[in-house]
């Protein structure tokens, strides 16, 4: 089969930007998933239902640690909801194009741009752009502990009736938790100018979400010494059951893995001051994002999302071609969802040597206004890249985000994105 979308008398030329939309179709076929929700892989371990230890010890006592095992981990499924689906997207304009009538390159602006900084250029009227962009984050950490290790004691649910000094209420359970979460997301961009100063942009994200968990269970005597090496211990320890119903086996594990379409994204630029030989050039960006990702399976956040964002950026000329500082300041605000209230801020330039070409360097940065989850409240990341036009009208990009504060909320060691593009 030919993924060549463009031909010349000459011969056949294949255009990158089909070969990313045939991989975006692979990507996009779903995937064999279970029912439950990904919201549910963590909560799901040991039934559902907590930790249920023997009861034909201890007195016959039911010894159940129920929710109290998994409400310690609650932070972490609010971490997963709070960060994968919210990837950093790319700037709503391309820098360069053909001009099929003068058989030339036609230069829009001084650069191909930045990849996440938003300048207040715009596309210019009855131009179009499309870009596809895909980018992968393999989580490590959730708030600086390794998601490979994770762990909690929790004490037993005391029943009603419970003796205080009842056997086995002075002991803990230990589970270690072992965490794997995967994301990757391939967004769909298209702008189109309405007038020289306002352009129109939609993106639809395409996101699949892979979330595993394995975790074990001990019992600790009162010292924190494990029931099975020497603790001093009351006998609910056996925790692998001696009959049928009797407890739940030492180890469990669940996993879950889905593919949909995230929160498509609606926003406008208006570039209102350019070309000033002292004063930058100033834009403001609205936008907003609509719950059609399932939140459940960590998709989109459920709920109407709006932004705002202001606009400064520059080129100036240099020894080394041209250079473009970029600052952006903004809001997002999410309908009954106040804990995912954001003040993001992006500064950044991009220097372009020769006019095909451009690297960007961009510092990414989100403030969560209410951190009632503790999922994250602060997440930096360093963002280099680069552009490349090799053909007409065609845009190549590469970029990683790598984390400057690995110790806040769920963060991979880097988020790798690629991208091609095309200005018409």
């Amino acid at each position: 089969m030919n993924y060549c979308l463009m031909q010349k008398p000459q011969g056949n030329q294949c255009n990158p930007l089909g070969l990313l939309l045939v991989l975006a179709m692979f990507f996009i076929i779903p995937s064999v998933t279970q029912a439950k929700n990904l919201e549910d892989v963590i909560p799901d371990l040991y039934g559902g239902d907590g930790f249920q230890t023997d009861p034909n010890f201890a007195g016959n006592r039911a010894n159940d640690f129920g929710d109290a095992v998994f409400n310690s981990f609650n932070q972490l499924t609010n971490g997963i909801g709070a960060q994968t689906g919210q990837f950093a997207v790319n700037s709503t304009v391309a820098a360069y194009r053909f001009d099929v009538e003068r058989g030339v390159p036609v230069e829009i602006t001084k650069s191909l741009g930045p990849l996440f900084g938003e300048r207040a250029d715009t596309l210019g009227k009855g131009r179009f752009d499309f870009q596809v962009v895909w980018s992968n984050a393999n989580y490590k950490k959730f708030n600086g502990q390794k998601l490979t290790s994770l762990s909690a004691n929790v004490s037993p649910t005391a029943g009603p009736g419970t003796p205080p000094n009842a056997p086995g209420l002075d002991e803990q359970l230990r589970i270690d938790l072992n965490v794997e979460v995967i994301t990757n997301f391939v967004g769909f961009f298209g702008t189109y100018g309405l007038t020289d100063n306002w352009d129109v942009n939609l993106l639809v994200p395409l996101i699949n979400n892979k979330i595993k968990a394995k975790a074990k269970a001990t019992m600790l005597d009162a010292n924190g010494i494990p029931c099975t090496q020497g603790g001093n211990c009351s006998g609910i320890y056996v925790i692998n059951g001696t009959a049928p119903g009797t407890g739940d086996p030492s180890k469990d594990s669940s996993s879950g893995d889905k593919t949909g379409i995230g929160d498509v994204l609606l926003r406008t630029k208006y570039n209102f001051l350019k070309n000033h030989e002292i004063l930058p050039d100033l834009g403001v960006r609205g936008g907003v994002s609509f719950p059609t990702g399932n939140d459940k399976n960590f998709m989109g956040v459920g709920e109407f999302k709006f932004e705002g964002l202001a606009v400064a950026s520059k080129y100036y000329s240099s020894p080394i071609g041209m250079i473009g500082p970029h600052v952006n300041t903004g809001l997002v605000l999410v309908n009954n969802k106040s804990e995912l209230n954001l003040f993001t801020y992006i500064a950044g330039f991009d220097l372009a040597p020769i006019p095909v070409f451009a690297f960007s360097l961009d510092l990414l940065g989100r403030h969560e206004l209410d951190d009632k989850d503790n999922s994250g409240k602060d997440i930096v990341d360093l963002a280099p890249g680069l552009k490349w036009a090799p053909y007409p009208n065609t845009l190549l990009q590469a970029a990683v985000q790598l984390p400057l504060n690995k110790n806040e909320g769920l963060r991979p060691d880097a988020v790798w994105t690629l991208g091609l593009g095309g200005t018409f």
